[in-house]
């Protein structure tokens, strides 16, 4: 797929360092013009899968299995990411709001890799350093087999 440096897509762009986890910033428009946007943009996708599955209270076990190694993951990849722009990795504010829904749970990480999944197609059409380039096509492998996984639940 072709793609323009101004792509819009349904993520949320956020200058705040701290996130508060729900959904609807995964659907707000993002303008993708540089490595440094891409990097703001990853980094609050990979905020919101900590969030909320650091929220996740359901009953499925391999649900809880799941939300338990995505905070694990999502953490490395999130340090990872800002250890390779050399920027600070932002705080990250806890949900007060417990989600007892496996379905919701899983609607929104299936929502969640899908924009990582997305962000990583598309920014690999930006200028990038090689390092970020790299990461890119790491976090989409990792991202794609457990999409997979949660559409198997």
């Amino acid at each position: 797929m072709k793609t323009h440096h101004f792509i819009f897509l349904s993520l949320g762009f956020l200058t705040s360092s701290l996130v508060v986890a729900n959904d609807e910033m995964l659907n707000r428009p993002v303008t993708l013009q540089s490595e440094s946007i891409l990097i703001d943009v990853l980094s609050v996708t990979l905020q919101h899968a900590i969030i909320t599955s650091s929220a996740y209270q359901g009953s499925n076990p391999s649900l809880k299995r799941l939300a338990k190694q995505e905070i694990s993951k999502r953490q490395q990849d999130l340090q990872r990411l800002h250890q390779l722009s050399k920027t600070q990795v932002p705080t990250l504010k806890s949900s007060t709001n417990l989600n007892n829904n496996d379905l919701n749970y899983q609607k929104s990480m299936l929502q969640n890799h899908a924009r990582l999944i997305e962000l990583a197609e598309f920014g690999s059409s930006l200028k990038l350093s090689n390092p970020i380039r790299r990461y890119l096509r790491s976090l989409s492998g990792d991202v794609t087999s457990e999409l997979s996984i949660l559409n198997n639940f």
